[in-house]
């Protein structure tokens, strides 16, 4: 029993020391790099969906389809699901959240909050975030869609989303679609 013990508590204390700092509340496997997939390979291409640690977000990327590690998903909600809490809330792109004018950690409208920040609102409660990211944020989630082009969207059980990834060299978007690199997403139109 003292050895089992002493095995987890071993285990636990990798786990730790391995998860980003304040990136505890992210699922272990979760913590696992970035990984395209091993080169050359013969099996068919796909968008799968891995979770970037610093902004906390799943985002999708063309997986080759050999070699992988346990940061990657069929689905963006599959990586939800197994990476953050249900009741996660967070500022946009997992930047700082700060307190309220009274020093608190929870707001209800922004003039709970200091001048340059607004009070995101979540499930039950708000917090106190830069209004600099959220534009940041906004812009990526709009990219410069050329006239007669529209953001590409997809449909996860009946929800429809944006499709979003890191960076365009990670190719995730629908052949013949245009890729926007942004501030920390990049978006595709169609």
């Amino acid at each position: 029993m003292m050895i089992y013990f002493s095995l987890i508590s071993v285990i636990f204390a990798i786990y730790l020391n391995s998860a980003e700092a304040g990136k505890e509340h992210i699922a272990g496997a979760c913590h696992d790099p970035f990984f395209l997939g091993d080169t050359p390979c013969d099996k068919q291409w796909s968008i799968r969906y891995y979770m970037d640690v610093p902004t906390e977000t799943c985002l999708a990327f063309n997986y080759t389809g050999c070699g992988h590690n346990w940061n990657n998903f069929a689905t963006s909600q599959a990586c939800y699901e197994e990476c953050l809490p249900l009741d996660h809330h967070k500022c946009p792109a997992a930047s700082k959240i700060h307190k309220t004018t009274k020093g608190k950690t929870v707001c209800n409208d922004d003039c709970d909050c200091d001048a340059g920040n607004y009070c995101n609102i979540g499930q039950a409660y708000g917090h106190c975030c830069e209004k600099e990211f959220k534009d940041k944020v906004d812009n990526d989630y709009n990219p410069p869609c050329p006239i007669g082009q529209t953001i590409v969207r997809e449909k996860i059980h009946g929800i429809t989303v944006q499709l979003l990834g890191k960076r365009c060299l990670h190719n995730f978007c629908p052949f013949g679609s245009t890729c926007f690199d942004g501030n920390f997403f990049a978006a595709c139109c169609n």
